[in-house]
């Protein structure tokens, strides 16, 4: 996997969603380099890293595995991690296997609830991915116009504050990460698997996600009754981008236990 890396202190993975890459931290990144080794990579089958090769396995063990290697390579051990949608799924399978020192899952996937919302997710992405590689290089002035406002609305509250670059960036990344996401979608399962309780687990979700509805948070709750679980009011799929300071005070209150990211996390709850 491709990778960049910031800062300095305990390793802090950060991992997108499916069809994203590893941008789509760029807003957090200031936030968190200041007591964090920040790590953030583009997944296999995105960005510029190479395909994603299912080998036999499911996506979960070709993620995970992934990570292994990479976490080798680098030279770390159990790192802090945090994941938006795919990315949240892949920080609570490792969180699963004790393999992590803390995990942050923002609206992950894997909390279903049958079969229709696992239908709707890919009919969801096959209209964007259509209307995506049909927009071509007029994608961020489509973007800009109602219609592209509100097809970007569908992963982000607030997709006014994008610029060109960060659009262009998205949608050609969108476009090129097909193969993955059809492998992705195609092998779409429930998490169900216990997490110890020495690994602290906090799971975020937006009220106004319109990709993995916030019906789906009471599931997770149910799955993980040992974390915590947080109402992001007014946040979409990507809460990242709609809410960088309070996303990164999340991260801070899990992974460093900060007072001032308490003080966030009673906030975003009340």
């Amino acid at each position: 996997m491709q990778y960049d890396r910031f800062g300095s202190g305990e390793p802090l993975v950060l991992v997108h969603g499916v069809g994203h890459n590893r941008h789509a931290w760029d807003h957090l990144i200031p936030h968190l380099e200041r007591y964090f080794d920040v790590i953030v990579v583009d997944l296999p089958g995105h960005g510029k890293s190479e395909s994603l090769d299912l080998n036999g396995r499911t996506v979960s063990e070709a993620f995970v595995d992934a990570f292994h290697e990479l976490f080798d390579y680098l030279g770390i051990d159990r790192p802090h991690v945090v994941g938006n949608s795919l990315g949240g799924r892949i920080a609570l399978e490792m969180a699963a296997r004790g393999e992590v020192r803390t995990a942050t899952a923002l609206s992950p996937a894997g909390f279903w609830q049958g079969a229709p919302e696992v239908a709707y997710v890919k009919s969801l992405f096959a209209s964007v991915s259509f209307a995506a590689r049909a927009a071509g290089p007029l994608a961020p002035i489509f973007m800009r116009s109602p219609l592209g406002a509100a097809a970007l609305k569908v992963f982000l509250d607030q997709p006014g504050e994008l610029s060109k670059d960060q659009i262009t960036t998205m949608i050609n990344g969108f476009v090129s990460a097909q193969p993955a996401l059809r492998a992705i979608l195609s092998n779409a399962s429930n998490f169900d698997a216990p997490i110890p309780p020495e690994v602290a687990v906090t799971v975020a979700w937006g009220t106004n996600d319109h990709v993995l509805p916030f019906k789906q948070a009471k599931r997770a709750k149910k799955q993980i009754p040992n974390g915590s679980h947080i109402t992001l009011k007014g946040c979409g799929h990507v809460p990242m981008s709609d809410a960088p300071d309070l996303i990164a005070h999340i991260i801070l209150g899990t992974a460093a236990k900060r007072p001032s990211a308490r003080y966030a996390l009673a906030a975003a709850t009340a």
